[in-house]
């Protein structure tokens, strides 16, 4: 704050803390003059048994005079020393005998610029002797009901008068001509004159403001003002006389809006409420007119020549005017044009003329009409369109045409690349217009409020731009955002369209709670792991509880199991998350474990307070991140199922079981204790004995009485040791027998002997040989693999891109590939760890090793990756590396190894329904091998090395 402001500041409150405010004379008894209070600058007085109210601070003065007590009164509260102040209002107080000035004198008053005389009573009539002494700028004087007819010179003692307000005060044409010279601004309300004499405003050589509302008033003469700028007329006059120096002219409630007399210097027009029709070419003697507004005229408004000679216009507003149609003629004599306001009447169409007739308009505002999309187009024409207005218009889909280049897409303005503001608020809309988005980087204003948009697309927050946005979709009904799988994948694979700005430059608006179900799960992830890929940010997108919908984990946004997903477990509730199941089984009387959805791995299995007495591996898919099996009857766990319960991955609750406390149940409680230690699992830390005993509590206990003896077993280790020390020497030990295997191995020796256990089979019914998952980026490698497999060792592989159906739920189509065939490989690449669908295929494949206890699941290192890169790279990996068989691809012995690790190869009937799969896969395309003739095992034999190419 400058300075100078502060020490005003400080002045001020000085002189209002220093302030004193009217008390009542001295001499007055307390029946005459009674202080009743004050409150900050309202001070209340009980004068001759009336009740007064003052209120005035250092500037302000305001007296309301009860009814029987005048200013002249002695016992009227006073200031006790003189004070200045700038405005002073007396209310209800009749004209003094001595003048006003006299009157506040005696309360230690002097006005020094305003004074406001309000209700003035009719008698005793006002005159001139009233308003002498006073040294005054403004002087405003209302009536009370009845009209005040003063003397004619009552306010020829104002020599400093700059400003005359009078109301309900009869103002003589006599009167008129005895105004003080010095008038500045005069307004006259209710005055009761017919016509005002030129001679008047001859006399006003300084006046520049003249404001007059009064149904008598019928003729106006101003021709003769010097200095007259601003007028302003409510009244039925029949047009109105100009003087040369006016600019500005309000004509409301005229019979005419016929302007006469010099009209050189008049700039701006407001026509409002004029019952005639405005007269042809009127504005042709005015060449500097640039703005003229029409407001409710509806008497043949709009013709060929009203605006003839009107060439200096730039603003033109016609509102409220009942406009059906323009004559394609009436704008063509205005071409320095720049805005237009045509809203609120009933127009339906725009003629094409318009555009030719306005080259240079930029401001269109047409709100509340009755216009369609093909005004939209006629509009879009033209060439300097900067903002367009059709708020409340009957637009409906404006993003659909019937050019098949932007069917559905493309809005009319989609080469109105000028636009910079576009206001669609209520106009039916149902979609965001892709040109908005991609092709109009100049539209930086949307208005799209209260329209019908309920979802929003992926495509709907990819905004090209180049400067900040405003997009404001609030009062819509907007519940969803929406994205589709394949979109979500072409989100993390970053196959978003470089057509699109990387800054985050658009915000949209939102209002509607969203509902955010299943049907916001790939958007929710996609902003979660790969938040710069949107170009727009929602502003105030949230849930219907009020939580930010990207606050919300993805595997929250639930939705009812579809019908089109498979029946649901008896007895219990199935919810969908993207690409996962929950279930909910809570009191349904469950003995087992239930199984989710076909093709639909369960992410959590809610089952409390059933009767599950059994828990297998099977039971626990690898996709299961919750599992509530509190209040059951589960007695114990097997260590096998023990391990891949406790994990590490997912949240176990255990609670109100009857488990057997015992050495036997020692892996189960040691897993119990470790998982409340890592996780602070309320289910599991809750666990009892079938005793009453804390589980956690029973682990402590029996840690050391089932510890088993050392000494037995190191007598026994003594007499091995010693008995077997050669036989150790000689590959008896496993690290040294892992070393002979792998020095084996790596030159191809003996490769029968050691791979002998994966090519035990008996999966003679699996139509498959094996199901190859790879990242489509590595496909060369998938179809030299299946040349060599297919071709010349006779087996019969299983490729996405050939033999799945398509349209078909893709994890039910990677379950039933690796069910129906006799081994996975998996073409194991960089690449393929960044792909999410190949990562589902190999977690399903060594699900099903582990479900059947054999060796399914072949992993094929591609050439640039080694194991222990992979192992870093994902979690699962280093779990599927330590227990599962993989091949090089750049090993010299690779095609030979391989051929070995495979099942034999079988004979196949090319009739057999048998050989057919379920759903019959496509036919194999031209380019792919065929595979080898059905009617006789082909041999088995080595492969030649992998050629240079």
């Amino acid at each position: 704050m400058p300075i100078n402001r502060i020490w005003i500041f400080v002045w001020t409150c000085l002189v209002l803390a220093a302030a004193e405010g009217p008390r009542c004379p001295p001499w007055a008894t307390q029946d005459q003059c009674r202080e009743n209070g004050s409150v900050v600058d309202e001070h209340f007085f009980v004068v001759n048994g009336q009740k007064l109210q003052i209120t005035s601070d250092v500037r302000y003065f305001h007296l309301t005079c009860p009814e029987n007590v005048s200013l002249e009164s002695e016992v009227l509260p006073r200031f006790e020393r003189a004070v200045k102040v700038l405005y002073v209002k007396l209310t209800t107080c009749a004209p003094p005998a001595q003048g006003y000035a006299a009157a506040l004198q005696a309360l230690n008053i002097t006005v020094r610029s305003t004074l406001e005389l309000d209700k003035t009573p009719a008698q005793p009539e006002l005159r001139a002797v009233h308003l002498r002494d006073l040294d005054i700028a403004s002087l405003a004087i209302s009536s009370a009901a009845a009209l005040l007819i003063p003397d004619p010179d009552f306010v020829e003692p104002l020599v400093t008068l700059r400003n005359l307000q009078l109301t309900g005060v009869s103002l003589s044409r006599s009167a008129t001509l005895l105004l003080p010279q010095t008038l500045q601004s005069l307004s006259l309300n209710n005055v009761g004159l017919a016509s005002i004499p030129a001679d008047a405003f001859a006399r006003l050589p300084k006046l520049s403001r003249f404001v007059v509302r009064d149904d008598l008033l019928r003729e106006v003469n101003l021709s003769a003002a010097p200095a007259l700028e601003v007028v302003q007329l409510a009244a039925p006059v029949d047009g109105l006389t100009l003087g040369p120096s006016i600019e500005n002219v309000t004509l409301r409630n005229a019979h005419s809006a016929v302007l006469r007399g010099n009209c050189s210097s008049l700039r701006n027009v407001v026509v409002d409420n004029v019952i005639t029709a405005l007269p042809a070419g009127w504005l042709s003697a005015c060449p500097a007119v640039d703005t003229l507004r029409v407001w409710r005229v509806r008497s043949g408004l709009v013709g060929a020549d009203e605006l003839r000679g009107a060439r200096a216009l730039r603003v033109l507003e016609v509102r409220h005017c009942g406009l059906r149609t323009l004559h394609p003629r009436w704008i063509e004599d205005t071409p320095a044009l720049y805005r237009l306001d045509l809203s609120s009447n009933e127009l339906e169409q725009l003629p094409s003329e318009l555009v030719d007739a306005a080259p240079a308009l930029e401001e269109v505002e047409m709100s509340s009409n009755r216009l369609g999309r093909a005004a939209v187009a006629t509009l879009a024409a033209l060439p300097a369109l900067r903002a367009l207005s059709l708020d409340r218009n009957p637009l409906a889909d404006l993003c659909g045409s019937g050019d098949a280049y932007v069917a559905h897409v493309m809005s009319p303005l989609w080469q109105t690349h000028s636009l910079r503001a576009l206001r669609l608020a209520r106009t039916g809309l149902a979609r965001i217009c892709r040109d908005w988005r991609s092709d109009l980087v100049a539209l930086t204003d949307i208005d799209l409020r209260s329209n019908n948009i309920s979802r929003l697309e992926f495509d709907d927050l990819q905004w090209r731009r180049t400067h900040a946005t405003t997009v404001d979709v609030r009062g819509n009904p907007v519940r969803d955002v929406s994205y589709t799988r394949e979109q979500f994948a072409a989100v993390l694979a970053g196959n978003v369209s470089d057509d699109f700005a990387s800054s985050r430059l658009t915000s949209l608006l939102l209002d509607a709670p969203l509902k955010c179900d299943c049907s916001a799960y790939w958007f929710a992830r996609a902003a979660r792991e790969r938040p710069e890929h949107a170009r727009a940010a929602l502003r105030d997108a949230r849930c219907g509880s009020g939580a930010a919908l990207l606050d919300v984990p993805p595997h929250a946004l639930l939705c009812a199991l579809p019908a089109a997903l498979g029946p649901c477990a008896a007895g219990c509730t199935c919810f969908v998350s993207g690409e996962r199941a929950e279930l909910r089984c809570a009191r349904a009387g469950l003995r087992r474990v239930p199984r989710a959805p076909r093709g639909l791995p369960a992410r959590a299995l809610l089952l409390p307070h059933n009767n599950i007495s059994r828990l297998t591996p099977d039971d626990i898919a690898p996709e299961l991140e919750v599992l509530d099996l509190s209040d059951n009857r589960i007695v114990s766990i097997d260590p096998a199922t023990t391990a891949i319960l406790f994990d590490g991955r997912r949240s176990v609750r255990l609670a109100g079981n009857p488990l057997r406390c015992d050495c036997d149940s020692m892996p189960l409680l040691r897993a119990l204790a470790a998982h409340v230690r890592a996780e602070g699992a309320e289910g599991a830390g809750g666990a009892q004995c079938a005793g009453g005993e804390d589980a956690l509590a029973a682990a402590t206990r029996l840690a050391a009485r089932c510890s088993p003896a050392l000494w037995p077993l190191a007598l026994v280790g003594l007499a091995l040791a010693a008995a077997s020390a050669v036989a150790a020497a000689c590959l008896t030990r496993p690290v040294a027998r892992q070393r002979f295997k792998r020095f084996l191995f790596e030159r191809g020796l003996c490769l029968r002997w050691l791979l002998r256990p994966l090519r035990e089979d008996d999966d003679s019914e699996r139509p498959f040989d094996a199901f190859v998952s790879f990242s489509h980026l590595d496909a060369e490698f998938a179809a030299e693999l299946a040349t060599r497999l297919e071709r010349d060792a006779g087996l019969r592989l299983c490729l996405h891109e050939r033999d799945w159906t398509p349209g078909r739920w893709i994890p039910a189509q990677i379950a039933e590939s690796v069910s129906r065939s006799r081994r996975t490989l998996v073409l194991l690449s960089e690449r393929f760890l960044a792909s999410t669908w190949a990562r589902a295929e190999m977690r399903e494949a060594y699900a099903a090793a582990l479900r059947d206890q054999r060796p399914r699941l072949l992993l094929l290192l591609l050439p640039g990756l080694r194991p222990e890169l992979a192992a870093a790279a994902d979690a699962d990996l280093r779990a599927y590396l330590a227990s599962v068989t993989y091949l090089r691809w750049d090993d010299p012995h690779f095609w030979d190894k391989l051929v070995l690790a495979m099942p034999r190869p079988r004979a196949r009937v090319a009739s057999s329904p048998a050989a057919a799969p379920a759903s019959s896969p496509a036919p194999a395309p031209a380019s792919s091998p065929a595979p080898a003739p059905a009617s006789v095992d082909p041999p088995a034999k080595t492969l030649a090395p992998p050629s240079p190419a």
